[in-house]
């Protein structure tokens, strides 16, 4: 007819038949159970139950800014108090990359193949099988690729050198291959000295990501 939970913590008695609790701190606490029949007859139950404490899950992206097709590396930040953590389960909102969505290392590297935000989810578990959960919006920014094109070369004439990239490009960086550098899209050179040269461009989106 009647069930009494004492739930040993300083909290309100339940009337429940099978109530749920939380506590708000980890220990030791002696649970008492009294239930009353409907002739009036009663019994009482004791049971000693260890509350653990609760991970906090936390992770920072070490990779900043993140861009597609760049190793974006992950730095678990979780802790627990007395109890050291056992597990992490990683899900990087990418199901396209198959397999590789997943990793259960502490501090895990994800290839984004696609620039578009990310819901990262990150589950530490403790020793004494308690979890927590967290989810992080992340921001993969477009890698530029970069192309260039070139007139006929001829020493001491100049050269014409037209750049192109995919993505807004915020920064130009040309290397002529003798030493000479410029930072325009479009830039002249004079070769000084026949030969061969290796030129690089070098080009940087508005969103930080670099690409040769």
């Amino acid at each position: 007819a009647q069930w009494s939970w004492n739930f040993g913590d300083g909290s309100s008695v339940s009337f429940i038949q099978n109530p749920t609790h939380s506590y708000s701190i980890a220990g030791t606490y002696t649970t008492t159970l009294t239930v009353v029949s409907d002739s009036g007859c009663s019994a009482t139950i004791q049971k000693v139950d260890t509350v653990n404490n609760k991970p906090n899950a936390n992770f920072i992206i070490v990779s900043s800014p993140a861009c597609s097709g760049a190793s974006v590396h992950f730095s678990d930040q979780s802790s627990v108090v007395n109890d050291f953590l056992s597990s992490w389960h990683w899900n990087f909102g990418d199901p396209a990359s198959g397999v590789n969505n997943i990793s259960f290392l502490q501090n895990p590297i994800h290839v984004f193949q696609t620039a578009g935000t990310y819901s990262v989810q990150l589950i530490v578990a403790s020793k004494n099988g308690c979890s927590d959960t967290i989810v992080i919006s992340l921001n993969v920014n477009q890698t530029p690729a970069p192309s260039f094109i070139a007139d006929t070369v001829c020493m001491h004439s100049p050269t014409h050198f037209s750049g192109a990239s995919t993505a807004v490009i915020s920064n130009w960086l040309w290397n002529f291959g003798d030493g000479s550098n410029s930072t325009f899209q479009n830039p002249l050179h004079t070769y000084t000295t026949s030969g061969a040269h290796n030129v690089v461009l070098t080009v940087t989106s508005n969103g930080g990501c670099v690409n040769s």
